[in-house]
């Protein structure tokens, strides 16, 4: 596969269809109003700065919080990825389209998300390339559960099969994606010494990145599984 056309592909799916990155940003935003509310940050009483008391709620309303923001942004990428997939097949696509669908697919998306993130997870805990291993083999699983239809074992089955099948052209675009996360990760850093504009500048960055990455994604399976993607 030619890795500088899928690149320039995905930026110009992302360019042409700014629509793409609401799902992500929306998530976002409504995560971080929750944390905000949540944990404060700091917090005006009595005249002084105080942190808020931690206890038991505080830990099972901060642990609400972990699942809602994995489930919405497991849905989120099952959103994006079903609008990327209808621009490529000349389909309408629409925010309500891309919702439909990803509701569709919703039991999937979490089941499949909620076992790669797990394994992820461990792999970082054991000594982080592991980590990098397992998300090398399970990227294509969101793309897999929408595209294919498959279930949450068959989605990540099918990443791993398509990684597996094709580890040159899957190395080199894993490889992209965490070269041009780290550079998104230093801007944002920059734009986060900003108050509240910084951040907000911020989460339409990262948005962005979310759509041009699930847009490279959908490509990338598409071209290294043509006979199941293409109708």
């Amino acid at each position: 596969m030619n890795l500088g056309k899928t690149i320039r592909e995905g930026y110009e799916i992302l360019k042409g269809n700014i629509i793409l990155i609401v799902p992500p940003v929306v998530v976002s935003v409504i995560m971080t109003f929750l944390m905000l509310a949540i944990l404060g940050g700091a917090m005006m009483k009595a005249g002084r700065m105080e942190m808020p008391s931690v206890g038991g709620g505080f830990f099972i309303y901060t642990f609400l919080v972990a699942v809602l923001s994995f489930v919405l942004h497991s849905f989120s990428q099952g959103m994006t990825i079903a609008m990327i997939d209808d621009i490529l097949r000349k389909r309408e696509c629409s925010l309500k389209t891309g919702f439909d669908r990803a509701l569709s697919r919703i039991s999937s998306l979490i089941g499949g998300g909620l076992i790669m993130g797990v394994l992820v997870a461990l792999g970082m805990a054991v000594f982080f390339i592991p980590g990098l291993v397992v998300a090398f083999f399970l990227m294509f699983t969101f793309v897999s559960i929408v595209m294919d239809e498959e279930g949450a074992i068959g989605g990540l089955k099918a990443s791993f099969m398509t990684v597996k099948n094709n580890l040159g052209s899957a190395l080199s675009i894993f490889i992209v994606v965490i070269g041009i996360g780290l550079l998104v990760g230093i801007i944002n850093a920059v734009f986060g010494m900003i108050p509240f504009l910084g951040h907000l500048v911020s989460l339409v960055i990262m948005g962005g990145f979310f759509s041009f990455v699930a847009a490279v994604l959908v490509l990338t399976y598409r071209e290294l599984n043509p006979t199941e993607t293409v109708e």
